[in-house]
């Protein structure tokens, strides 16, 4: 009986290593390379771009006008909560820049932008 107890708990430590800690994202993003920076705060709302230009808040694909009245909603209930954005590195600067303009018009007063560590 031991031995079976002894195979569980090395199946169950083997599968809490492999496991994911965070969902996949809906959307293929490839952010762009640039140097270690500080860490990105806790508590702040996951916004993805793809270079096709659909969108990803917190995990979930919605459209232009359904972010405009998600993050107009959030920012109402809490005023200084900060936005990550994680754009592919292929999305044309014109759109990030319209992006960007759009939540500072809304109010989000901390915006980070997520890179990859270049080698």
């Amino acid at each position: 009986m031991s031995g079976l107890v002894d195979v569980v708990l090395l199946l169950l430590v083997f599968f809490l290593l492999v496991g994911t800690l965070e969902p996949p994202s809906p959307l293929p993003v490839t952010p762009p390379e640039a140097a270690p920076g500080e860490p990105l705060p806790d508590g702040r709302l996951r916004l993805l771009l793809a270079a096709d230009g659909r969108l990803a808040l917190d995990g979930v694909p919605i459209t232009r006008a359904e972010m405009d009245a998600e993050i107009a909603a959030r920012v109402a209930d809490d005023p200084g909560r900060a936005i990550a954005i994680e754009a592919d590195a292929d999305t044309p600067s014109g759109a990030l820049l319209d992006l960007l303009a759009v939540l500072r018009a809304q109010g989000v007063e901390t915006l980070s932008l997520i890179t990859r560590e270049s080698p």
